[in-house]
């Protein structure tokens, strides 16, 4: 009887961890508000503007409205500030979430204002390898880690 209790306890726990695990989709989701909080809208690749896509039962486009993401997929996501991939770029690592895209400085220059992607990005590209660096020629000002 209590070998079946046991059992019976692990299963409940199996299909608890099983609900915990799929409660975000597969794909690269982004929020309206810092925190994973607020609207959201879930795309599936790569999107080259963002304006037109409304952040879920809502009528407001995305486009300069994004504060935090989770790229919930096995690809690196670059995020740029503009649309059709151009502008500063944070290149996120596969199955990573990013609280607020304001912590993350995106000048280029030493004793110029601080610059992040805070309510700015406006479109996203995917890339099965890590993207490279701007300064050799890639689209990633700043990169986030994968997550361990």
């Amino acid at each position: 009887m209590r070998l079946k209790r046991v059992i019976g306890a692990l299963a409940v726990a199996v299909v608890a961890a099983q609900g915990l695990a799929g409660c975000d989709p597969e794909g690269i989701i982004v929020y309206r508000d810092d925190g994973w909080r607020g609207g959201r809208y879930v795309f599936s690749g790569s999107d080259a503007n963002y304006e037109s896509n409304d952040f879920e039962g809502t009528s407001t486009d995305i486009g300069d409205k994004v504060s935090s993401v989770f790229n919930n997929t096995d690809r690196w996501v670059a995020f740029f500030e503009h649309d059709t991939y151009q502008g500063d770029a944070v290149c996120v690592a596969p199955r990573t979430r990013v609280n607020d895209l304001g912590d993350y400085n995106l000048n280029h220059a030493v004793n110029q204002p601080f610059s992040s992607l805070e309510d700015e990005a406006s479109s996203h590209r995917t890339y099965t390898t890590r993207p490279v660096r701007w300064e050799d020629g890639g689209p990633c000002d700043v990169y986030v880690p994968p997550q361990t």
